[in-house]
This record gives structure tokens, C-alpha cells and sequence, in this order.
């Protein structure tokens, strides 16, 4: 349960991890477009037959346009809000310490209880980080959870960000 580790691996910043997921967000939307390129139906360039054109019915194209952006916004909206929810607070056992991280794990704020004067420096830093590693892993789950509603369970940019997040196998 300690997040301290010393392995390189384990002990990346969040600016790093945030850049992971995005190139692994990259990747992904890169999969999808070379999926919609090889389906022509899926080609956004020449519409399927039996779907509307501006040519030839231009209400019924702009009113599927219409809730495709209005889905497309929900969608957004609901990433937005769920991900404005991922901040996590972890307490240590005994409420010595209380650390409050971001999506990405950035820390937010630290309260002392007063409980933590017991401590020595060396076991206050230590139980910082435990409790710090707990916050971040809550808040890498919950960011999981919120992308894997847009992605998807399967998507491989989930699956790389959950490998790299706090107590991953990244």
C-alpha cells in the first residue's frame, strides 16, 4: 500500500504520466481513424447511400448533423463533469496527515492533524507519502472509470494509462 518506491518505473511525475496518456490518447484516435478509413461505410467523405445529403435532402442531413453534435456535446459535458469529480482525499489511520490530489495526481493540499507532533520527521515524511500514494491511486482510479465511459473498457489507451498509474504494473 506505500507508493514510495525507488525504481524509476514507478516513480514518474504526474506532468509524465499526463503525457503518457495523451500520446496513448493519440494513438488511440489514430486506431480509430485508420479503423473509419478501411469501413467505407464509416467514411465521413462520401456519405453511405441511404443516409441524407445536403443535396438531396438538406433538412433531414441537418437535423442528423444536429444531434450528432448535440450527442457529441453531451458526451463532453459528461467527461467534463466527471472528471472535475476525480480530485481524491486519503487520511492517514490515525488523521496525522490528510492529502488531497488532482486527476493527475498533483497534490492540492496537505492538512496535520493533531495527532502528527508524535512523529519524527523521518516517519511524518514517510506517512505523507503513503497517504499521498493512496489520494493519487483513488484519483488515477476515478479518471479510469470517467474515461473508460468515452473509451470504453477495451480501449488501449485505458489500458495504458491504468499501467502507468499509481500502483499500476507500469
Amino acid at each position: 500500500m506505500v507508493f514510495v518506491r525507488n525504481d524509476a518505473t514507478t516513480m514518474r511525475t504526474p506532468a509524465k504520466r499526463l503525457r503518457t496518456v495523451r500520446s496513448a490518447l493519440a494513438t488511440e484516435r489514430a486506431r480509430h481513424v485508420a479503423q473509419d478509413d478501411r469501413n467505407p461505410m464509416n467514411d465521413h467523405r462520401t456519405p453511405p447511400p441511404s443516409a441524407p445529403s445536403m443535396a438531396t435532402a438538406p433538412e433531414e442531413y441537418l437535423r442528423r448533423f444536429e444531434a450528432r453534435m448535440a450527442s457529441m456535446r453531451a458526451n463532453a459535458d459528461r467527461l467534463q463533469e466527471g472528471l472535475q469529480a476525480t480530485n481524491a482525499t486519503a487520511t492517514s489511520e490515525e488523521g496525522e496527515v490528510t492529502v488531497t490530489v488532482n486527476l493527475s495526481g498533483a497534490l492540492q493540499s496537505i492538512e496535520f492533524g493533531p495527532t502528527h507532533r508524535h512523529l519524527s520527521g523521518q516517519g511524518l515524511s514517510n506517512l505523507i507519502m503513503e497517504t499521498y500514494g493512496e489520494a493519487a491511486a483513488e484519483a488515477s482510479s476515478r479518471t479510469a472509470d470517467v474515461m473508460s465511459d468515452i473509451l470504453g473498457d477495451d480501449s488501449e489507451a485505458l489500458s495504458i494509462m491504468r499501467r502507468y498509474a499509481p500502483g499500476g504494473d507500469g
